[in-house]
């Protein structure tokens, strides 16, 4: 861990003999921490060959200068990253317990939702031990991969955001994107507006004792300037290195203490930023590696899985269908429908599989009573998330057939047999009215007739109303279904569009 990390344990309950584990764990993640998956194997693989010991059925040949026995690590088939040391048994256990994650409690809403994994519970865990040592830490990972998530967990009420200073009160907590335009005046305002003035010179957080956690999201998202620096980077850096910026109307230096660091940005390239060295230097780097075929399905498994409990038997084994078909989807279309540069939003990550499941677990069991019928709902949604964005026919031809043959290998049925010639039909919540405070169900809306009078009778209330001005609309069967589409979007929590 880094220098001046306070250990988790006290001493008196570390174990005797457990210093080399503890060492080890400490050099795994400080040189590994900002490593990718394969090079982490490579660690993992030249660590198991210094301390001779069995992993994934090998026997390691005997190596001069290794010391056997003096650093004991578990026999792992995955990653050595998936296991913590627990200094006071002395004994390697794994992030997250082996068995079925607990699933969500009934009403939580999707947002919300986080499933554990060994990632979340170990960089939780290294957020925590850097937080309460003052070491500034950036997070890198691509977009989708929890870092956000995993932020909030961490800095949370029930995390170090909840422990108190010396204070007694929680930290300051300060959060600011960074984009292309941020200007470096912009970070010292925001920063210096929620300081209070200690003495001459000397600004820190309202309450004496307290910290400051300033949360930098996109670091590297600033542009370039004329001499190839990014300003809010460089006054970023500017602080850390000596503790104070620039007054810009006294021309005096401005200390500010008691403040800490918390970036996260994506991985450098597709028009991302590569950050100076300089920068990078001054901070912890934790790369979150993108989670395995096991984990997502997993995470989404549990999800559907719990959402199925209620359902009739012939429904239940649905979930695990739905959860390799989604993953086995996005592969392919991540691989097939690649971004060029006339289809630059064709960039897709973990986020659409999310939105995926989001949808399909508007179900109600009332209205879906037949495997046939969620089926139809999963690929609706898949089509509504993945095949919305495509510009052209060859590219939806392609999604299509990619969905058909989803179908059939994960799901034993045919497009032709669980859809009318017309295709798939909409889906939507708004056909029926429902009294007091019942939500209306997510349902399949199979007669096109009725949708039509449906929405022509909405847009008359609209035009009949006083003060809106009047829109003379041809309702025609692409306009219903982009509205359907709309409405699905924006009756999400969350839900954005760009058209």
């Amino acid at each position: 861990l880094p220098f001046g990390t306070k250990p988790s344990v006290p001493q008196r309950l570390i174990a005797p003999n457990a210093i080399s584990g503890l060492a080890t764990f400490a050099a795994l993640w400080a040189l590994g921490g900002p490593l990718d998956a394969v090079a982490r194997a490579r660690v993992c693989a030249k660590l198991a060959e210094l301390c001779s010991v069995k992993s994934a059925g090998n026997t390691p040949p005997h190596i001069d200068g290794a010391l056997p026995g003096v650093v004991t690590l578990p026999a792992f088939d995955g990653s050595l990253f998936d296991f913590s040391f627990d200094a006071a048994r002395n004994e390697w256990t794994p992030w997250v317990p082996p068995g079925e994650p607990v699933p969500p409690t009934a009403g939580t809403p999707f947002a919300q939702i986080v499933i554990p994994t060994a990632e979340s519970a170990r960089i939780g865990y290294l957020l925590r031990a850097l937080c309460d040592a003052g070491t500034h830490a950036l997070l890198v990972g691509e977009s989708g991969v929890g870092k956000s998530t995993i932020v909030r967990q961490a800095l949370g009420p029930g995390g170090w955001g909840g422990a108190l200073g010396k204070s007694g009160r929680p930290p300051l907590q300060i959060a600011i994107p960074f984009s292309a335009r941020t200007p470096a005046t912009l970070l010292r305002a925001v920063v210096d507006s929620r300081m209070r003035k200690r003495r001459r010179g000397v600004y820190g957080p309202p309450h004496v004792g307290q910290r400051a956690l300033v949360c930098v999201d996109d670091l590297a998202g600033p542009a370039l300037e004329e001499f190839g620096a990014q300003p809010p980077l460089e006054l970023l850096r500017m602080w850390i290195e000596y503790d104070f910026w620039y007054d810009l109307k006294k021309q005096a230096p401005k200390y500010v203490k008691e403040m800490q660091l918390l970036a996260a940005m994506g991985h450098p390239g597709g028009g991302r930023t590569v950050i100076s060295p300089r920068v990078l230097s001054c901070f912890h780097v934790l790369n979150i590696t993108f989670p395995s075929e096991v984990t997502v399905k997993r995470i989404f498994g549990t999800l559907i899985n719990a959402k199925l409990v209620d359902f009739d038997e012939e429904i239940k084994p649905v979930g695990e269908m739905m959860t390799a078909a989604t993953y086995e989807l996005y592969q392919k279309v991540c691989a097939e429908l690649l971004p060029t540069p006339d289809k630059p939003h064709y960039v897709f990550n973990l986020r659409d599989i999310s939105r995926v499941f989001e949808g399909v677990l508007q179900m109600d069991r009332n209205f879906y009573d037949s495997k046939d019928g969620v089926i139809r709902l999963w690929a609706h949604e898949v089509l509504r998330v993945f095949s919305d964005r495509l510009i052209n026919e060859p590219d939806r031809e392609a999604m299509h057939k990619i969905v058909s043959e989803r179908l059939e290998q994960r799901f034993g049925t045919a497009w032709g047999r669980i859809f009318t010639p017309t295709g798939c039909p909409p889906f939507g919540d708004f056909m029926r009215e429902m009294s007091g405070d019942k939500k209306a169900p997510y349902e399949e809306m199979n007669n096109p007739a009725a949708l039509k009078k449906h929405v022509e009778d909405k847009l008359e209330d609209y035009n009949m109303e006083p003060g809106f001005s009047a829109m003379d609309l041809v309702l025609f069967r692409d306009a219903i279904d982009h509205v359907c589409r709309l409405r699905r979007v924006i009756s999400m929590p969350r839900g954005n569009a760009m058209l």
